[in-house]
């Protein structure tokens, strides 16, 4: 008879439940003061956020390009704490240059005050640029030109890192010139006189009035006592019995006359005659509600 050889059986690794929920609860205890010490930490500024300031929809930035604009939006913010970012699209939903730009500035920024500017490549179509709170008093109407005229000559050629660079660089320039003196802002309205005056009565309108109000009321009263006076018969008037009609000709000739036209300049206002490009920054209300600064250039 063969003897059967036993087998041992690998003991079993049962884990108590009691055991098992208490090291979940530990590790789920554990997790959480990691988390709020991993929170304290970015909190404190000890990881650096990194911020995207380059938004190429069109596609036409490679990227050793975009790094190098990139770095140089980085500076103008640590140095000046101005947010300068760089947009292109070829396509403006339909909307004005400056009301994309404002909405698209908005949407980054919510405060209305937020110091910075947005240099907005349409392709093909328009280079704008949008300035925003103390940016709006550092670039005036003059230097809006002189931006758009650094960046133009590379946007015509579709060369829109180079336009980038050349107008962040004006830029840097008049960050380091400063408020010019005198500077003003004035909003576009009060610029072209489009501005509703407030409407008021004067004393002298009000005389006016009660004057052309007693007259039109003499006339009704007078008109009325004449309608009721007694009306008396007069003989008619034969007109085709008693008129006499001569006909003559008279012919006028102009000789050698000569007739010249001269444009008469438009009518100046009170504000637009205070206007100076180089100490004036213009403002528009966006669709946003927050007021901006800027100007572009179209194709």
């Amino acid at each position: 008879m063969h003897s059967k050889a036993k087998i041992n059986k690998a003991p079993s690794l049962r884990i108590p439940t009691r055991q098992l929920l208490s090291g979940l609860i530990l590790a789920l205890l554990c997790s959480l003061v990691l988390g709020t010490g991993l929170q304290a930490v970015l909190a404190e500024g000890a990881v650096p956020e990194s911020r995207q300031r380059i938004y190429d929809q069109a596609e036409v930035l490679d990227p050793s390009q975009a790094e190098k604009i990139n770095q140089a939006l980085a500076q103008l913010a640590d140095s000046y704490g101005q947010e300068v970012i760089v947009v292109t699209t070829k396509d403006l939903k339909g909307r004005e240059a400056r009301d994309y730009a404002d909405l698209f500035y908005y949407d980054l920024y919510p405060d209305p005050d937020q110091p910075g500017a947005l240099i907005l490549f349409a392709v093909k179509q328009e280079l704008y640029i949008m300035t925003s709170g103390t940016m709006i008093d550092i670039v005036t109407d003059a230097d809006v030109e002189s931006l758009l005229d650094q960046g133009w000559g590379a946007f015509v050629l579709s060369d829109y890192a180079q336009s980038s660079m050349n107008i962040i660089g004006g830029i840097k320039e008049l960050l380091d010139r400063g408020l010019v003196a005198g500077h003003q802002r004035m909003d576009e309205a009060d610029r072209f006189g489009l501005a509703e005056k407030p409407k008021s009565i004067s004393t002298l309108d009000a005389l006016l009035a009660l004057g052309v109000s007693a007259i039109s009321g003499l006339g009704f009263v007078g008109a009325t006592k004449q309608s009721y006076r007694p009306q008396t018969r007069k003989p008619s008037y034969r007109v085709e019995d008693n008129s006499l009609l001569h006909l003559t000709q008279n012919v006028n000739t102009l000789v050698n006359k000569r007739i010249r036209m001269i444009p008469l300049p438009p009518p100046s206002s009170s504000s637009s005659s205070s206007y100076n490009p180089h100490t004036t920054s213009t403002t528009h209300t966006g669709p946003s509600g927050s007021t901006r600064g800027g100007g572009g250039r179209k194709l």
